[in-house]
């Protein structure tokens, strides 16, 4: 046979050869390391189908488009913000606001909470999830099932920027999640950054919101504050659903899918690149810790900033009422002679600019 048909032949065969399906399964191994960095696309208008359950299956998402970008980092816990809340953490992940803590073992990844301005007030809040809630149970493949019941709860001063601090202090936040996952689904997911053998995720959230404030002094209704102390508010019931694509060739999700109860797409996610590289890690941001708080006679200040800087206090009206600089470990405040009341402690750079600020009450 002419050599030249041979190859023409040979081609047209290569092109109508399909790409080789697997069915895969998820590990430990296949989760991020420390210090990787993970780079994904967000896409608010895709309108689609979530695809179809099943083995074999080919979940064509090409058509995605990269509105914006977002990304993770995944570091060792230790020397972030809130570790010492979250001991047994094994990865911290910088987001968006602060920190995820995660807890990744041979046979779970889990998340134990978040900590960060996650109120948008300045201030430094540390929301912990108990127990820890279940992402992935390793190994994952298909028909793989599980469930959990979970709370997370956040507490912190009150903003003041809806309900006046003469009447309410402080503010609860808690979440009750109920949650399953099952792996309904194995194949090729197709996203515009290449095609991956995957098992894809269908995680569920039942969420119930119960909001609280505690109460100085008592207020006639339509007030919450019938009495003093702690006061429900509200509270409020929804459904979220995730479709993930997991890969064993991405260390991470290749797709995710964020629906509401009836599967209306909210939002989709899909995987940009991956570096494993200290120096291509940004720094972490600057943060300010306050403890305890509500304090008393004394409130420890932990800084990521170290020697050199300084801590500035102020009063409600803004003023300056005093300063000392910050050691190796940080700084303690000395507020015997505090008066009962809000103050904020601002953290300042020799340069003198501001690092961080957090809020702090004294009662006596």
């Amino acid at each position: 046979m002419n050599k030249s048909i041979l190859a023409v032949i040979t081609s047209a065969m290569t092109l109508w050869v399909p790409s080789i399906k697997a069915q895969i399964t998820i590990t430990q191994s296949d989760m991020p390391a420390l210090n990787t960095k993970i780079i994904s696309a967000i896409d608010t208008t895709y309108t689609g189908t979530i695809g179809t359950a099943g083995t074999n299956q080919n979940w064509i998402f090409n058509g995605l488009q990269n509105q914006k970008t977002d990304t993770m980092v995944f570091l060792d816990p230790t020397g972030t913000p809130c570790a010492g809340s979250f001991p047994a953490a094994t990865h911290a992940a910088i987001i968006e606001q602060g920190y995820g803590y995660f807890k990744l073992t041979s046979s779970s990844m889990e998340i134990l909470g978040i900590c960060g301005d996650l109120m948008n007030t300045g201030d430094t809040i540390t929301a912990v999830i108990s127990p820890p809630q279940i992402f992935l149970t390793f190994p994952s493949a298909y028909n793989t099932i599980f469930n959990g019941n979970t709370e997370m709860k956040m507490e912190f001063l009150n903003p003041g920027t809806m309900i006046p601090t003469l009447v309410v202090d402080s503010i609860r936040f808690n979440e009750a999640i109920n949650y399953s996952s099952n792996i309904d689904g194995w194949g090729q997911v197709f996203i515009p950054t290449g095609t991956y053998n995957a098992i894809r995720q269908v995680y569920t959230e039942n969420k119930t919101d119960s909001f609280f404030v505690r109460c100085k002094i008592s207020a006639p209704p339509p007030s919450p504050c019938t009495s003093v102390g702690w006061q429900f508010v509200w509270d409020t019931s929804f459904t979220d659903i995730s479709f993930k694509w997991w890969s064993d060739s991405i260390d991470f999700t290749a797709l995710e899918l964020k629906a509401t109860a009836d599967t209306t797409i909210k939002e989709a996610q899909y995987y940009l690149s991956t570096s494993i590289s200290v120096n291509d890690i940004a720094a972490p941001v600057s943060w300010i810790l306050l403890s305890p708080n509500p304090g008393r006679d004394a409130i420890r200040v932990f800084t990521s900033e170290g020697i050199g800087s300084k801590i500035i206090i102020s009063d409600f009206t803004g003023r300056d009422i005093d300063e000392m600089a910050t050691g190796k470990n940080g700084a303690v405040i000395n507020t015997w002679g505090y008066r009962e009341g809000l103050y904020l402690c601002r953290l300042v750079r020799p340069d003198g600019s501001t690092a961080g600020q957090s809020r702090f009450a004294i009662i006596k």
